[in-house]
């Protein structure tokens, strides 16, 4: 399987989603010559699409909401992410911290997967905090619905903060940062929740973070959730 059909059949329903609904027929029908030129010649209305939206019941009453992209946008963010795939795995992977790196997965049930399983976590929490007097536990609240998808162009290709080159879409985060809004409204604020992709990009924005705070500290243990 190649790397964009592997994130359109495993990446790009959300794990959450019961197994009754599947994208491996449209993977199948996307990456072939009839299917690709079908799928890349959609133009929507106001050249936009809108997520459909899920609420995924949790613990109490506590509420996630999970957004499924249109194929056709979702489509164009994957074949640009597989385009660019080792780039983008190279840069999710520069943090020190985290320990939901991104890890390629083609032959498992998603395209992408975490280096750390859950059942391990105990034993790494275990690894970092030994000899420790204190703890200190941070959240970073409402990521994925809040996160600037600016920030996403400005984490891949960091020229991009520049005004300068905004508008000079050769930039690889320009163009996932235009492909990011073009799948959700247009709208500048938020990345899906549940799909392989925002999974990717969301561990590259933090992993600048991580970046900043590897200055000041040598040890952290960051994971997703989401």
């Amino acid at each position: 399987m190649t790397i964009l059909s592997t994130l359109l059949s495993r990446g790009y329903f959300p794990k959450e989603l019961p197994p009754a609904f599947f994208t491996d027929q449209f993977s199948k029908y996307a990456v072939a010559k009839s299917g690709r030129e079908v799928v890349s010649a959609y133009k929507a209305t106001d050249n936009y699409t809108e997520c459909v939206k899920y609420q995924l019941a949790r613990p109490g009453l506590d509420r996630r909401e999970l957004r499924i992209p249109h194929p056709a946008s979702f489509a164009n963010l994957a074949s640009l992410t597989a385009a660019n795939f080792s780039r983008l795995l190279k840069k999710a992977g520069k943090s020190k911290f985290s320990r939901s790196r991104p890890i390629y997965a083609p032959n498992t049930y998603r395209a992408l997967t975490p280096m750390i399983r859950h059942s391990d976590l105990s034993k790494e929490r275990v690894a970092i905090r030994a000899g420790s007097s204190f703890v200190l536990k941070a959240d970073v609240s409402q990521f994925y619905p809040s996160l600037y998808t600016h920030a996403v162009g400005w984490a891949v290709d960091p020229q991009l903060r520049h005004r300068g080159n905004w508008g000079k879409s050769a930039f690889l985060g320009q163009k996932l940062d235009q492909a990011l809004m073009n799948l959700d409204g247009k709208i500048s604020q938020g990345i899906p929740i549940g799909n392989d992709v925002s999974f990717l990009l969301a561990e590259v924005v933090l992993g600048q973070v991580d970046r900043i705070l590897a200055q000041h500290h040598t040890r952290a243990f960051r994971w997703f959730d989401d």
